[in-house]
């Protein structure tokens, strides 16, 4: 249908009309992955505008990157924008609604972030500032009782953020260990329970009967947080600043615990002699730190 009206001369879809009615419909991705499209198509819009998928050129795509740079906007966030205007445009011709592509440009190079896991120093100060969050509140459980137990979980764990405030279920926690897979990579991932994780669940017991923190927004999470930090006079942490504490500490405790719960497989040796997942992690476990959550 596209193609033909475009053969007509007369019009396409606009940028957003694509993302909106045709690419989010029947994109299987996670709620925190849309919502990251749509603000990215919102920054080209805010820029070069929200034009038809047959009027993109070359020249909008260089006009948007000097319009990043001249407000000092980082690569990887105008990259970003590009990326998602790229995979319309490519999902349009696909599908014949444009007969050929833009010539993209090149891209702005990506530097690597380093690594700037939460210190246990920091941890300690943001645990003790949960008394100022106002987000979540559900039912018995106060804020200050889902944050801690969320930090507690996810320095526990790294279970990625959306993962572990929208899909991590009561289901997932056994007797002695917690099993979850991820939605991102499908791997599965084994931890043991230990006292400090056990007090924090119980934290959020009853709020909900099937997921543990149940909730979608992540945006929301980390806004709390940012209070919080702001509150304990410490630098913005975010859940993936805690998310790479989780591997620094296990990797500390364990160089082949650290691989494990960063989503590697057990190394050939230690499946020959018969050493399971939990084995290995229960063993680093003790030599696991924790920070202060008296």
């Amino acid at each position: 249908m596209f193609s033909l009206i475009q053969s007509l001369c007369t019009s396409t879809p606009t940028l957003t009309e694509t993302l909106e009615q045709h690419y989010l419909p029947y994109a299987r991705v996670a709620p925190a992955t849309v919502d990251r499209y749509r603000c990215e198509l919102r920054r080209w819009i805010r820029f070069v505008g929200d034009m038809q998928l047959h009027r993109v050129t070359e020249e909008h795509f260089a006009a948007f990157r000097n319009a990043c740079l001249a407000r000092r906007l980082s690569n990887s966030s105008t990259e970003g924008s590009v990326k998602i205007v790229k995979a319309l445009l490519r999902f349009a011709k696909d599908r014949g609604w444009i007969k050929s592509l833009p010539i993209f440009g090149k891209p702005l190079p990506l530097e690597e972030p380093e690594p700037e896991p939460a210190t246990i120093e920091e941890l300690s100060r943001l645990y003790r500032a949960a008394d100022v969050a106002r987000f979540p509140a559900r039912g018995s459980v106060s804020p200050a009782a889902w944050m801690r137990a969320f930090i507690a979980l996810e320095y526990w764990t790294g279970i990625r953020g959306q993962d572990l405030i929208s899909r991590f279920a009561w289901q997932h926690v056994r007797e002695d260990h917690i099993r979850f897979r991820a939605s991102k990579t499908a791997k599965r991932h084994t931890f043991p329970l230990c006292d400090v994780v056990v007090q924090h669940l119980r934290l959020v017991h009853g709020m909900d009967e099937r997921h543990v923190f149940a909730t979608q927004s992540l945006q929301r999470v980390n806004a709390e947080l940012e209070r919080m930090c702001d509150a304990a006079g410490i630098r913005k942490l975010t859940t993936g600043h805690i998310r790479e504490a989780c591997f620094t500490q296990w990797t500390l405790a364990g160089e082949t615990a650290g691989k494990l719960v960063h989503g590697c497989g057990l190394p050939r040796v230690f499946r020959r002699h018969y050493l399971g997942r939990l084995q290995i992690l229960n063993d680093a476990a003790e030599r696991f730190a924790w920070f202060d959550v008296g």
